[in-house]
């Protein structure tokens, strides 16, 4: 994927900000589909991606995203 060889790869991003809400799985949130940007290390690697809207305000302060 990392290579572009597959060009039918669509990359979709879920994010939730801890795994458990009042006991319960936290649910994941749908944030659109973000563009690949660049990758760094040998296993494990970092992917960072770039979203093409950014987060809404009201959803930045509890993924802990800088306003």
């Amino acid at each position: 994927m990392l290579s572009g060889a597959d060009n039918q790869a669509r990359d979709h991003l879920f994010v939730r900000n801890g795994k458990l809400r009042n006991g319960k799985a936290s649910p994941f949130l749908y944030y659109g589909r973000p563009v690949f940007d660049r990758w760094e290390g040998e296993g494990p690697i970092t992917v960072t991606w770039r979203l093409p809207v950014s987060v809404p305000e009201h959803l930045r302060l509890g993924l802990g995203i800088a306003a």
